[in-house]
């Protein structure tokens, strides 16, 4: 007869606690990992978009720059949304390096200037009727009453870009000058379209009125703007912002550089971006 043996197969309890500590700690470590990954790609998506918000504002800036006809001083469009304390100024307000207002006259055309088919717009209207006039890519729009003895002006039309800076967020805003009556002239429905007020209830607004201000980047902590008078200049002029300068100082200036700060918390940090361009102002369609 074979003697039975008392061994039996298994972990004893050290065996057991050491195992899973062992897998405790493993799994720790990979739930650590995996946070780490997802912390590390939140906070590299969340800083692309951070860098692409400053660079597409700066982007916008550089196409209305091309269509710039020149640099103003104040706004040359009454504005009644001004959410400042005062009229738009090129200094800021209030007037800091650190939140300066950029103010461009801008050749207003048909369609938006990144579009290469857009055309020039013109405001034709007759001296001898009050209050007729319009705005048309025909500078010729009317024609038939020119050849019945009647005159006519032509000037080309201009809209007012103000870029500014309110509660840290930076926004684009349109203004033009109002079109009166008839708003089209005779077969040509193309106007500027503009930032407005919000209309009362009971009216429609009209057309070419937008009731909100484009919002271009967040978290903006410096929109700082320089002057130079010639394309090549090495030294900004410093001039410009002081309290006494007058739109002919700025009137001579070709060339601006416009700098973008932001900084955003992300993931428990800050991080501070900064990105700038310089580019001449031109009236080229």
């Amino acid at each position: 007869m074979q003697p039975t043996s008392d061994k039996r197969s298994g972990f004893t309890v050290v065996e057991l606690i050491v195992g899973i500590g062992i897998m405790s700690a493993i799994t720790i470590g990979i739930v650590s990992l995996i946070m780490s990954l997802v912390g590390n790609a939140t906070r590299s998506i969340e800083t692309t978009k951070q860098v692409r918000e400053a660079q597409s504002a700066l982007a916008t800036i550089k196409d209305d720059l091309r269509l710039t006809n020149k640099f103003l001083i104040t706004s040359s469009v009454s504005d009644d949304l001004d959410r400042s304390d005062s009229a738009w100024s090129h200094r800021g307000n209030p007037p800091t390096a650190g939140g300066r207002t950029l103010l461009l006259q801008k050749r207003s055309t048909s369609l938006t200037s990144v579009s290469p088919n857009r055309l020039p717009l013109y405001r034709v209207s007759i001296p001898s009727f009050t209050g007729v006039n319009c705005v048309s890519t025909d500078p010729n729009a009317f024609g038939d009453l020119a050849a019945l003895g009647y005159e006519t002006t032509t000037e080309n039309e201009y809209s007012t870009i103000i870029y500014y800076l309110h509660d840290n967020t930076l926004y684009r805003r349109t203004s033009v000058q109002p079109i009166g009556t008839p708003a089209y002239c005779p077969g040509h429905a193309s106007v500027p379209t503009r930032t407005c007020v919000n209309p009362p209830a009971t009216s429609t607004p009209s057309e070419n009125c937008k009731e909100t201000d484009v919002m271009l980047a967040q978290n903006v902590t410096e929109f700082d703007i320089l002057y130079y008078d010639t394309p090549s200049a090495q030294t900004h002029n410093t001039t410009i912002h002081n309290a006494g300068a007058t739109q002919n100082d700025l009137d001579g200036v070709s060339t601006v550089q416009i700098r973008i700060t932001t900084n955003k918390d992300i993931g428990g940090r800050d991080n501070e971006f900064t990105s700038k361009i310089r580019a001449n102002r031109g009236s080229t369609l």
